[in-house]
């Protein structure tokens, strides 16, 4: 999982550029809550954060695995860690937000539920995942997907050191 976390962030800043024209003027949703930090933290933290919504719903798409009914949706940016851990995040959708599980873009989807909702964080030395603390996105449709309009979200993170690469 903590693998998954580190290659969804590694996308995340090795994209800069990959966010929506649109999506860039303003974040569609905001990430707040408290995170768990090992030993704390000396000052504020600035780093990275990517939500990535999985659910079920009809895909109208013409894509090789829309039968599953699967779909992913993403969205990064910025991160804020303040000393005792109260964090806000800014969360921009990416070019083609919503995919299938195969990364085929889904422009035409009927969500019928969201099935997860997981974020993966980076701040120096250190890497995080996260949930949502109550929330379960069961209002959310295709136009908010597709333009990350995510309001408020509220989240748990969890942080720990890096590992170094052996």
């Amino acid at each position: 999982m903590l693998d998954k976390a580190i290659a969804i962030v590694a996308l995340a800043l090795a994209a800069p550029g990959c966010h929506t024209s649109e999506a860039a003027e303003r974040p569609g949703g905001i990430v707040v809550g408290q995170a768990s930090v090992p030993e704390g933290l000396a000052e504020r933290q600035t780093g990275t954060i990517t939500a990535v919504i999985r659910g079920m719903g009809d895909i109208s798409d013409a894509c090789a695995d829309a039968t599953s009914r699967q779909f992913v949706a993403q969205y990064s940016g910025r991160l804020v860690v303040e000393e005792d851990g109260q964090f806000r995040g800014e969360l921009y959708a990416v070019n083609a937000p919503v995919t299938t599980p195969a990364g085929c873009a889904v422009k035409s989807l009927r969500v019928e539920r969201v099935t997860q909702v997981t974020f993966a964080a980076a701040i120096p030395g250190m890497t995080g995942s996260g949930v949502l603390a109550f929330q379960d996105l069961s209002a959310v449709d295709n136009d908010h997907l597709q333009a990350g309009n995510l309001d408020e979200l509220h989240a748990e993170l969890a942080f720990q050191p890096e590992q170094a690469e052996q």
